[in-house]
């Protein structure tokens, strides 16, 4: 008890910005990063984006179950919606809903996904047209079922790499009280999670286009065009 009184009141006699769990002065740029973080921190919805990990993988799964064609892809036997593919991808023009609809209802549900993941992660890190260009590519409707599931893994399991990450740096701040300290490494493995989130879709051992080829269309897609008689766009 006499112990505890003596730690209590040399506590009292410490500045403000003593940090006990370090056993140190904090500095003023970390007092800084601790205000930033808590603000930042509690706007963050882990719960969000573990659920939604969990539907993108879900998603893949149902897509992993189906042929080349299924819910993605093009194929003559399927050309009514193999066409609505190729000319209204994003179902603006409403061809889709006719005749594909519950394709697009699908891909409906991984854009929102997507969006709202990226939200979480990225923050207002990422503009509009690059969201929408991530979003495009994380489930193309003209690729095969295949391909879009491989890259619906990759981006649940990136959600779940940079939650991991995140909620070692949110225990960290719980327990110490301020991030000074935190280990480098954890800080390391949410920008290379959000560098990876950036670059995944684009990657051409997913099907993508690329990062710098520019083009809209993948290769695959350009091939699967060019199999079954239609023209890229």
């Amino acid at each position: 008890m006499i112990a505890g009184f003596k730690a209590q009141a040399g506590l009292k006699n410490k500045p403000k910005n003593y940090n006990a769990a370090l056993g140190r002065v904090l500095t003023p740029v970390e007092l800084q990063v601790d205000k930033e973080y808590a603000k930042s921190s509690a706007k963050f919805r882990g719960q969000n984006v573990a659920a939604n990990a969990a539907t993108l993988d879900f998603i893949a799964d149902e897509l992993l179950s189906q042929g080349e064609v299924g819910d993605t892809g093009l194929s003559l036997s399927q050309s009514f919606k193999s066409a609505a593919r190729l000319i209204d991808p994003e179902g603006d023009i409403g061809l889709r809903a006719v005749v594909d609809a519950d394709s697009l209802d699908i891909q409906e549900t991984v854009a929102g996904v997507i969006q709202q993941n990226l939200r979480e992660t990225l923050g207002a890190q990422f503009t509009q047209r690059e969201g929408f260009l991530l979003i495009q590519r994380a489930y193309n409707s003209r690729l095969s079922p295949q391909v879009n599931a491989r890259r619906l893994k990759a981006a649940a399991g990136l959600a779940r790499t940079y939650l991991e990450a995140q909620q070692k740096k949110q225990d960290y701040y719980r327990t110490n009280g301020t991030l000074a300290g935190y280990n480098s490494d954890f800080e390391g493995m949410l920008t290379q999670a959000e560098a990876r989130l950036r670059e995944i879709y684009a990657s051409t051992e997913n099907g993508g286009a690329g990062a710098n080829t520019g083009s809209s269309i993948s290769p695959e897609a350009a091939a699967a065009m060019a199999e079954y008689g239609f023209a890229p766009q």
